[in-house]
């Protein structure tokens, strides 16, 4: 059987992947386990580095392993993290610039997982949509990975054999374990067994628990082979099941899919193409989009935060429409100009100089840009003082101070207990008839204090 029809499966396999993955972004509630998309690809990534690590008779060759795994994913991810920054200055202003460059910085340095799992507390808050580079950390882990791969292999040839595959058990292992550990701790409660101390499940954005998908990619070759496509089939029908069934899952394997749908992947990748269930995954469409998968990956994010932030939300089938359809548009044209091309290093460096200097003056320019409103850094800076509001004298000449509006209802956000101060002095706001008027000032009460401080004027 040639190489091509035996793989083919497994590009399908991707397609299947970067659709989960894209549905979990764009409506997380109706596709909650969506992100087990990427456990696919990790699964697929370790099966295709043994698979290659085998046919090389075990011997590594570090300057092609360079070539063909790191020199293609890093040049893609530049120029995508350049293209973004550029599209960032003129879509994005203040926290959301900044965030954009801040994490752009790490994506260059491939370390944009740990900079998220310390500054972003949960990955499936809503508000974690609006970072462009929020996906960019499973590239940082797969280039971890890769790196671990490499160092691994070298070590491979100065080991006894049994040494060697008693290691690699043991690393996955303890891989599975960490990342697991939180509803370990839970089993083994119910049993009454010692526990540990743990208040929360491992990060989603950690390597090390990450480690064990790649080498169950690699325990695929150890997988019993089998002519017979009753049993073929089979096995193959269960691997979808186990796979499809937690990532479109509502209020189920919650915490215990990724098993499922890991195992589900070693099944599909090892029995498909003996199968009767082939061309389930070799049909056109699925093989298309498999095929500029990891393009695709890399600009549905951006397309995804841009265009929330730029309409604010993301509801409805015309929303989603726009989206898929940019995404895919976009996702085969960067591969066929960026993913396809070959790039040398020293333009890749350069390429890395210059973008690395957009993430650098992300801040830089923000402030530029809020220097061209004076008018909105002098509200900002408005002075206060206890139970002073905003006056007329304490607002820019250059304001129309007829058009300040009197709000009586910012009180009705506060909490009943606090008392409303007594002072002639009017709250005022910016705008004339407006249906719904916005307050210029805010006020925090302080909790242990006897008297409650006016926070200063802010232009909302």
């Amino acid at each position: 059987m040639s190489n091509k029809p035996f793989l083919s499966h497994i590009g399908g396999l991707r397609g299947i992947a970067i659709l989960l993955v894209i549905l979990f972004h764009l409506n997380s509630s109706c596709f909650p386990y969506g992100f087990y998309g990427v456990d696919i690809f990790l699964v697929i990534s370790g099966y295709l580095l043994f698979l290659s690590f085998s046919r090389q008779n075990y011997q590594l060759n570090i300057r092609e392993f360079a070539t063909k795994k790191l020199l293609r994913i890093f040049p893609p991810m530049i120029i995508l993290v350049l293209l973004t920054m550029v599209a960032a200055f003129y879509l994005l202003e203040g926290d959301n610039l900044i965030e954009t460059s801040r994490t752009g910085r790490y994506t260059l340095f491939c370390y944009a997982n740990d900079f998220l799992r310390r500054t972003q507390e949960d990955y499936f808050a809503p508000n974690a949509l609006e970072n462009p580079f929020l996906h960019m950390w499973y590239l940082s882990v797969t280039i971890h990975l890769y790196l671990m791969f490499a160092i691994g292999c070298i070590i491979y040839r100065y080991l006894p054999k049994k040494t060697s595959m008693l290691l690699i058990w043991l690393i996955g292992t303890a891989s599975f374990c960490y990342g697991y550990s939180y509803q370990l701790r839970d089993i083994f409660q119910e049993l009454n067994l010692p526990v540990w101390d743990q208040y929360a499940a491992v990060s989603h954005y950690r390597t090390l628990p990450r480690v064990w998908e790649l080498l169950a990619g690699g325990a695929i070759l150890l997988l019993p082979y089998t002519a017979s496509k009753a049993k073929s089939s089979l096995l193959t029908l269960t691997g979808l099941a186990a796979t499809l069934i937690p990532a479109f899952s509502s209020n189920f394997l919650a915490s215990y899919g990724a098993p499922a749908v890991v195992l589900g992947t070693m099944f599909i990748v090892r029995y498909m193409p003996t199968s009767i269930l082939m061309p389930v995954l070799s049909n056109k469409i699925l093989l298309w989009v498999g095929g500029f998968s990891f393009s695709l990956y890399l600009v549905h994010m951006p397309i995804i935060a841009l265009y929330l932030i730029s309409q604010h939300s993301i509801s409805g089938w015309v929303d989603y429409s726009i989206i898929v359809m940019l995404s895919l548009a976009l996702g085969w044209l960067f591969w066929f100009l960026v993913e396809k091309r070959h790039m040398n290093v020293y333009a890749v460096l350069t390429l890395w100089g210059v973008t690395m200097s957009l993430c650098v003056l992300g801040k830089k320019l923000d402030d530029i840009k809020n220097s061209m409103y004076p008018e909105i850094q002098a509200i900002q800076n408005a002075p206060y003082d206890d139970w002073k509001f905003c006056e007329p004298g304490t607002l820019p000449h250059a304001l129309d101070k007829k058009n300040l509006l009197y709000n009586d209802g910012i009180f009705n956000m506060a909490d009943s207990t606090i008392k409303r101060p007594k002072t002639d002095n009017p709250l005022m706001q910016m705008g004339r008839h407006r249906p719904h008027p916005v307050s210029c000032c805010s006020v925090t009460a302080m909790v242990n204090a006897p008297t409650m401080v006016s926070t200063g004027c802010a232009m909302i």
